[in-house]
């Protein structure tokens, strides 16, 4: 029985309708979503540009308080005051200097220190001396012998950026001269750049009231101790600040150090982060409260979010109308591309397997071009000088090509049989001998120096010389390759008592700390081509004959590896 064509419209058009207002819904939601997105990304792009710019302004403004101290310290009248004890005299000398360090350059302090942190004297200040500077930049200068600088927190609540140069006369610890600068002057240029609004919050239990309060008075500022519980307000770009701004701030920061709070101040909408504010000695003090003005950006995304409601309701009743006409032909339309789909997704499958076999193959052939070149080579010298079987150097290709098919046999043995070593056949070795052979069989690029340090009258080791033979050239090449820009190669042999070792190092890029517990996992490898088999299979042979590979790494300067033998010796080698 044949459905009337009304009935089958409604039983595929009642989903599609309730499809189509769903997925107006979630549109709608989700462009909602995107606009509050886009201005929490607008302020914490906003938060990362004052992240860069203020320890940029203040790495500035470091520079500027250097070069003014190397003119100090080359000023004799100074230095003769200073060696004389003479505070009248350096007083006088400084105070001229100090009121130009202001005028130009908003220069606030000015110290001479002695050697064992006393202040022998404040130019700003000159009535209080013979105190014990405690801060930590003086501290880090003196730990460290050489010039420091950084922002500390001061009695009165303001931040001081301070540069502490080691004063040496004729060689010698003399004291130390500090300047210091208030750096209240930063926040207007980093609001004027990026447009924001800045707020600097101290907390209470880094200040003393009554010092925060004399502060206040000495620099004629205006603030108020209780105008917020826990923090006060040491910069501001906007007079009233909403309570509850700070609060929720301070209380949602300790569950959320990317907390984003929108408010409202003076009839504008503001989106608002915070920032640790640090010292010179990482401790957090306070926040950086960041402000972005988002009043014109919300009216802008209002409308358009009615706009686009708009545009989505006329664009769905115009696909319901398209799918009330063109059900049947879209029903076949999706078999078909389903069927399509199936298809593609299948031959996919089947490329990136023949891909993945590809690249095998590839690094296969890679791997064994070389030694098969060269066997194809030595065989077509061998042809050449078939009736001089005795010539040496006849002698020294059958050598090559037995070296050669050896070198093909164990990189084929590298792929297929890395996971189950061949049983060594133990014989007894000259250590010293097996390493200048494994040198001779690498290829060392220009560039690279060869270092070897061979101890004579080693013991024979019992072992399987193929297998640790493969094992030092393995290290080499992996050392080759460590140092694409040159370098040294050494190779040294040692025995201690019982111990026999060969240590291959390098002087190339070294291996990251993070990776130094993978390099020995089959198909871990660091290289563009490889297989990343050489490294496991070489561990394997040593546990095989008896041994075991160590290796020492620091990024950037180059890595050691050393292939550890015990109680193998065969006896005492004397040739």
């Amino acid at each position: 029985m044949e459905l009337k064509t009304e009935k089958i419209r409604t039983y595929v058009l009642v989903p599609v309708a309730l499809a189509l207002l769903i997925i107006l819904m979630v549109s709608l939601a989700s462009l909602y979503w995107l606009q509050q997105r886009y201005m929490v990304e607008d302020i914490n792009h906003e938060i990362l540009e004052v992240q860069e710019l203020y320890p940029r302004f203040l790495n500035s403004e470091a520079h500027l308080l250097e070069s003014l101290i190397d003119s100090l310290k080359k000023n004799k009248d100074l230095e003769n005051a200073w060696n004389a004890r003479d505070r009248e005299l350096l007083l006088k000398h400084a105070r001229k200097l100090f009121s130009s360090l202001r005028s130009k350059y908003n220069v606030t302090h000015f110290y001479f220190i002695d050697p064992d942190r006393e202040c022998f004297l404040r130019v700003h200040n000159p009535g209080r001396y013979g105190d014990t500077i405690d801060r930590f930049t003086l501290e880090k200068a003196m730990r460290q012998g050489v010039y420091t600088h950084g922002v500390e927190l001061g009695p009165f609540g303001t931040f001081t950026l301070r540069f502490v140069y080691p004063w040496k006369i004729n060689n010698r610890l003399s004291g130390y001269i500090e300047l210091g600068k208030e750096i209240d002057h930063l926040a207007p240029v980093i609001e004027s750049i990026l447009g924001v609004e800045l707020f600097f919050s101290i907390d209470k239990k880094f200040l003393n009231r009554r010092d925060w309060e004399e502060g206040l008075r000495m620099m004629k500022h205006s603030g108020d101790w209780d105008e917020f519980q826990d923090v006060i307000i040491a910069h501001r770009s906007i007079e009233k600040i909403p309570v509850e701004l700070i609060t929720n701030l301070s209380r949602l920061k300790k569950e959320d150090a990317h907390v984003i709070l929108a408010t409202e101040i003076y009839d504008r909408n503001y989106r608002a982060g915070v920032l640790p504010l640090t010292d010179a000695g990482g401790n957090i003090v306070g926040d950086i409260i960041v402000l972005n003005d988002t009043t014109e950006a919300e009216a802008s995304l209002r409308q358009s979010f009615f706009t686009q409601t708009a545009v989505c309701l006329v664009i769905s009743i115009l696909l319901f109308l398209f799918f009330y006409t063109y059900v049947g032909r879209i029903q076949d339309r999706l078999i078909t591309a389903r069927y399509a789909l199936i298809e593609t997704k299948e031959a996919l499958f089947r490329k990136e397997k023949l891909a993945e076999l590809g690249k095998l193959a590839s690094g296969l052939g890679h791997e064994l071009r070389n030694p098969l070149g060269v066997i194809k080579n030595a065989c077509y010298y061998l042809k050449m000088k078939e009736s001089a079987i005795g010539d040496e150097s006849v002698r020294e290709n059958i050598a090559i090509m037995a070296r050669e098919t050896a070198t093909a046999s164990n990189i084929v043995s590298n792929i297929l049989n890395f996971a189950r070593t061949k049983k060594p056949e133990r014989q007894d070795v000259d250590m010293n001998r097996l390493v200048t052979d494994a040198l001779s069989r690498s290829s060392l690029p220009e560039g690279i120096t060869v270092n070897t340090v061979l101890q004579e009258d080693l013991s024979a080791v019992s072992i399987d010389p193929v297998q640790v033979g493969q094992i030092v050239v393995n290290l080499i090449e992996n050392a080759i390759h460590a140092m694409k820009a040159g370098g040294t190669l050494t190779i040294e042999t040692k025995q201690q008592g019982t111990s026999t070792e060969i240590i291959v190092a390098d002087s190339g890029c070294g291996i990251p700390a993070a990776d130094l517990g993978k390099i020995f996992e089959p198909l871990y490898t660091s290289k563009k081509k490889g297989l990343g088999l050489g490294l496991a299979l070489s561990q394997s042979f040593a546990e095989a004959n008896g041994g075991i590979i160590l290796v020492e790494s620091r990024e950037g300067r180059g890595s050691t590896f050393t292939i550890q033998f015990n109680d193998l010796h065969a006896g005492h080698m004397n040739s």
